[in-house]
């Protein structure tokens, strides 16, 4: 009895020992598992998937019936792409777990990437949904299993709605609710941009470092064009906590403030926006806005791309110098127009090529078609113009295949129609591929745009707000204070152009004028600008046989260093706002030596003396301005000249001689000149074979400066293009120096009538730079 209680008791013993051994050894292996999952949870936050993964399989292998353990795997393997390992993992979970919400939500999501298994993900997610009613993120999941790929595109099903209102309804400050209801506007077959935008807005106010949503906001914004709204939501996101963390918050807000004020044509300051808008884009985005490719010259190009980064930018300076239409503003329309241009292609022909199909490179080159449409349901444009070039391209050029989807732009000034065509449904639009017979690719478009870009690498059309308006202009140079050189500009305009009083607009109006002075780099060198007038307006309307005729005759000057200089000149006309902008090479002289020197020669159709200031009276002369050149046969022409620095002789007297040569540029018949006035004793008149004429006078004076004028009858001479030469000889020293002048001589009654009361003169207030 005694061995059989000791035995037992041993037994007993073993048993106890047995069972905390296991206790002990579950312990530890409890012990072992928390320590893995924590491990493999630190890991997947440092974003450390693969090394996650090998700390949850280790945990796995301590307690192999964990569900949670395998939804983190699932979760790790999922990041990492392996979207089949980590259906199982999720699948495993689920087996071990049927209750678990965040493996079912697992399966769903690894169902979503793999192909053709939305039903499956849809399956997943309803079982956690009937688990977990209110989990918003179950609604959202759900939305997703209704969006469909094709390729490269992805649209987003409306059925997916109703889920995503209730993901934000359970949840109203939900992370992506309100980004995917806006895609079922915007990326679904209806491309409602209008209603997607105030999801996109509602999710990064939300979400203010939402990336995505700000993208598709602003490309919605954009197509609807409606910047200031834009703006006004980029303002507003912009005060929220976070968002200082969503880096291209502030270039997009850039972006739809110029967008915004380019629409008012405030080209200053959206110009501004834009530049602030390219400096704050991306090492791949901010190129395409600053390279001459896209919108040069093959020949420009190739320079531009070869040239190094200093000799870029100045090509690149110049490029645009060239193309201001508005040389007034300091701002470059032209470049404010080429910035919107590469925004609008990169928003709305990038989704399948970077950085933008076939329409986006002619987009960026020549702005918006005049007329765009789908080949495959054409309508009417009520645009003649559009019209007749669509109808002769049909009848008798190119007509595209209908495979595809096609698109037809029409671009009026160039009398052209191009064709876009989507062939395989991706989104991305080329040119239609070249046919078999050489006759239709003739007018194939491919032929057509290649042909225009040679032509015209660009084009830009300028509103300038109202009508041309025509004007002729004269400049000449003279001495002004301090040696400095002043330049003098006169001009005529046909007062046909500015109405007439019996309009009710009034008696008088006003020239709004300037003149820039942009040196041989296109630098801007020094301007001015004057509002000019009043101006009297015709009583009544001027007929047209009068248009040239009865005209109006302003003048400004301002002073201009030495140097040749491209001269843009500008008018507009206040009432009618008919605006003129001509430009014309001019060398501005330097008269600040102490050498002997010479002003330009005005010509003039009367020089008479004047005592008391007034209009286009200069030096004790009012001298009358002709600006066309042109003189009526048998009327005097006359020469206004200034001669600077003669020197004196011991009584304190000048001497010097006038050569006066006039010659015909192609010559007619003998030319005859008559002198009617003159300074100084004529020494000679010469008549070389009636190819020249030749009048030379002998001077003198008390005084180091002259001013001077002379006028001459053409008599019989024919009409024709004319130049004078003007040589003065400093007979006490020797020296000389010459100025020469063109003219015309007419005979079909082109005079202008300067009618007395439309002579202003202005002295323009310099501003230079």
């Amino acid at each position: 009895m005694n061995r059989f209680r000791c035995c037992t008791h041993l037994m007993g013993a073993f048993v106890l020992l047995g069972i905390t051994v296991n206790v002990l050894a579950q312990s530890l292996s409890s012990s072992g598992f928390s320590e893995q999952m924590a491990v493999g949870q630190e890991l997947h936050d440092q974003e450390l998937y693969v090394e996650a993964c090998e700390a949850y399989e280790r945990a796995i292998a301590l307690h192999p019936k964990s569900s949670p353990a395998h939804v983190f795997l699932g979760r790790a393997q999922y990041e990492l792409d392996l979207n089949r390992e980590a259906l199982k993992s999720f699948e495993k979970a689920v087996k071990l777990d049927s209750r678990s919400v965040d493996a079912h939500i697992g399966v769903g999501r690894a169902n979503l990437r793999l192909e053709r298994q939305r039903l499956d993900a849809r399956e997943a997610f309803r079982r956690a949904g009937r688990i977990d009613p209110e989990n918003a993120d179950i609604e959202d999941y759900l939305g997703m299993t209704y969006v469909s790929t094709f390729g490269r595109r992805r649209e987003h099903g409306i059925d997916g709605r109703p889920h995503f209102r209730k993901a934000i309804e359970i949840d109203p400050q939900h992370g992506q609710a309100y980004f995917h209801l806006g895609l079922t506007y915007e990326v679904s077959p209806s491309k409602n941009y209008r209603e997607a935008i105030p999801y996109f807005f509602n999710q990064l106010l939300v979400s203010p470092d939402h990336v995505e949503a700000l993208e598709h906001l602003a490309g919605c914004l954009m197509r609807t064009r409606r910047f200031d709204e834009g703006a006004a939501m980029m303002d507003q996101i912009a005060m929220l906590p976070g968002s200082e963390d969503n880096a291209g918050l502030q270039s997009v807000r850039a972006q739809m403030y110029a967008l915004a004020l380019s629409n008012v044509k405030d080209f200053a300051e959206a110009h501004i926006m834009y530049e602030e808008f390219v400096d704050g884009l991306g090492s791949e985005e901010q190129p395409l806005y600053k390279d001459l490719t896209f919108v040069a010259s093959v020949e420009t190009a190739l320079l531009f791309e070869e040239a190094g980064e200093f000799d870029k930018s100045e090509m690149w300076r110049k490029f645009w110098a060239a193309r201001d239409p508005d040389p007034s503003t300091l701002v470059n329309e032209r470049l404010v127009e080429h910035y919107r241009r590469v925004l609008y292609a990169r928003t709305n022909f990038a989704s399948a090529q970077f950085p933008w199909d076939q329409r986006g490179a002619i987009y960026v080159r020549f702005g918006e078609p005049d007329n765009r449409q789908n080949v495959a349901q054409p309508f009417p444009t009520k645009d003649a113009k559009v019209e007749s070039i669509r109808e002769v391209n049909r009848q008798l050029r190119y007509t595209p295949d209908e495979r595809g989807f096609t698109e037809s732009w029409v671009y009026v000034p160039y009398g052209i129609e191009l064709f876009f065509s989507d062939r395989f449904g991706n989104g991305k639009f080329e040119f239609p591929p070249l046919t078999t017979d050489p006759r239709v690719n003739r007018f194939h478009p491919k032929t057509i745009a290649t042909e225009l870009i040679t032509q015209q690498p660009e084009g830009y059309f300028y509103d300038y707000g109202g009508a041309p308006l025509e004007f002729i202009f004269d400049a000449v140079t003279y001495r002004g204070e301090n040696g400095d050189t002043e330049v003098e500009l006169a001009y005529t305009v046909p007062a046909r152009q500015l109405g007439h009083v019996s309009d009710g607009q009034g008696e008088r109006t006003w020239f709004k004028s300037f003149v820039v002075l942009r040196d041989q780099e296109l630098r801007r060198v020094t301007e001015t600008m004057r509002n000019i007038g009043p101006v009297e307006r015709p009583p009544t309307e001027v007929p047209k046989r009068s248009a040239k005729t009865v005209v109006r005759t302003a003048s400004l000057s301002l002073p201009a260093p030495p140097g040749s200089y491209r001269t843009s000149v500008g008018i507009r006309d206040s009432i009618s706002q008919r605006i003129g902008i001509y430009e014309t090479p001019l060398t501005v002289w330097d008269y600040s030596s102490n050498d002997l020197n010479l002003s330009d020669i005005k010509l003039a159709l009367g020089v008479t003396p004047r005592s008391d200031d007034g209009a286009f009276v200069r030096h004790g002369h009012k001298i009358i301005p002709n600006p066309s050149r042109l003189f009526q046969r048998s009327q005097p022409v006359f020469f206004y000249y200034e001669i600077y620095n003669l020197p004196m002789d011991s009584d304190g007297r000048t001497r010097y001689r006038t050569d006066l040569e006039i010659s015909m540029k192609e010559q007619k018949m003998n030319i005859v000149w008559r002198i009617l006035s003159g300074f100084g004793r004529l020494v000679r008149k010469e008549d070389e074979d009636s190819r020249t004429v030749l009048i030379s006078y002998d001077g003198e004076g008390t005084k180091s400066d002259e001013y001077l004028y002379t006028s001459v009858d053409t008599g019989d001479s024919p009409s024709g293009k004319y130049t004078v030469q003007l040589t003065i000889t400093d007979l006490l020293t020797g020296q000389t120096i010459s100025r020469s002048r063109d003219f015309i001589i007419v005979d079909d009654g082109r005079r202008p009538v300067i009618e007395e009361e439309s002579q202003v003169e202005m002295k323009a207030l310099n501003k230079s730079k």
